[in-house]
């Protein structure tokens, strides 16, 4: 009982921490946006530059004083002498590859809905000015990877560990796929943050995670400079090796840890939501994410 009580206020406590990630930034952005917008910048640039400034802000409160109120260490050490280089390099091809793999699969499946539907995600292209195009670049490549992960794969996996590593892997990367507020990315995302979750867990430390984070958003942000054919080409083929050796790796996996109890598992998801903060997450996310979905 005392144990299932438990369960509850750290839920609770991790839903209201993401639904105060959710909701403050987006109220600040209107008052930095109005102000950027005031000081000369076009309504674009305003509005992405005042959504970094406000998620960044609360991101680093959240890391500085989360910890503490949670109850948490977040796992800052070196990685274990076990989780070796190329122990490490497999989960960076496997990590890369099942979502590429995935993101490619929704996106056959929106060609064949193109007619009926069509999903609209964050416009991440850049402005006219050079210094905010360098301010963007440097967010998506260093500091949003290193913000998510040591909010979810750091504190978040580290608060519901205790309660199963299966259990902590799929709530986390339930969470972090929702944040992102629209179904092209949720649905890539949440086997994205599996990987990096079980790197995580497997090398005791959130550095790997962060590093293929890193590497991850820097390949999608230089493939959408690249213009010469020959050069998309290799990194098309290289995608497909990553694709293929990820494919093998998860079947292999699969076959040789079945998914068992996936009812249990599923309950207690469900009861992890199960608390007021969470269930006005879920409205939120499930809101955005409808916002996003246009009917033809």
């Amino acid at each position: 009982m005392e144990d299932q009580e438990k369960f509850k206020l750290d839920a609770t406590s991790v839903c209201k921490m993401l639904l105060l990630y959710l909701l403050i930034p987006s109220l600040m952005v209107i008052f930095v946006g109005a102000l950027l917008l005031a000081s000369g910048y076009n309504e674009y640039d305003s509005t992405m530059m005042a959504s970094v400034l406000c998620l960044s802000a609360m991101s680093i409160y959240i890391i500085q004083h989360y910890p503490k109120r949670m109850d948490v260490t977040l796992p800052y050490q070196k990685p274990v002498k076990s989780f070796t280089r190329q122990i490490f390099t497999r989960y960076i091809m496997i990590t890369i590859g099942i979502t590429y793999l995935i993101s490619l699969c929704f996106n056959l499946f929106t060609l064949l809905v193109q007619n009926q539907i069509e999903f609209h995600t964050i416009d991440m292209s850049m402005g006219n000015q050079l210094l905010i195009n360098i301010f963007n670049v440097v967010y998506s490549i260093l500091l949003a990877p290193l913000f998510e992960e040591l909010i979810f794969r750091g504190l978040i996996l580290e608060k519901l560990k205790p309660y199963g590593t299966r259990f902590a892997i799929l709530t986390v990367s339930i969470l972090f796929a929702l944040f992102h507020g629209n179904l092209p990315q949720t649905v890539p995302l949440f086997f994205f943050s599996i990987v990096l979750c079980k790197m995580t867990l497997r090398s005791e430390s959130i550095y790997p995670a962060i590093i293929t984070h890193i590497i991850f958003n820097t390949i999608g942000t230089v493939t959408s400079f690249i213009s010469n054919i020959y050069i998309a080409a290799l990194i098309g083929w290289v995608m497909i090796i990553f694709m293929g050796y990820a494919l093998i790796k998860v079947i292999k996996y699969l076959r040789k840890h079945p998914f068992k109890n996936r009812e249990k598992e599923a309950w207690r998801v469900r009861d992890f939501f199960h608390n007021w903060a969470g269930i006005i997450f879920l409205i939120l996310i499930i809101l955005n994410i409808l916002t996003s979905i246009e009917l033809l």
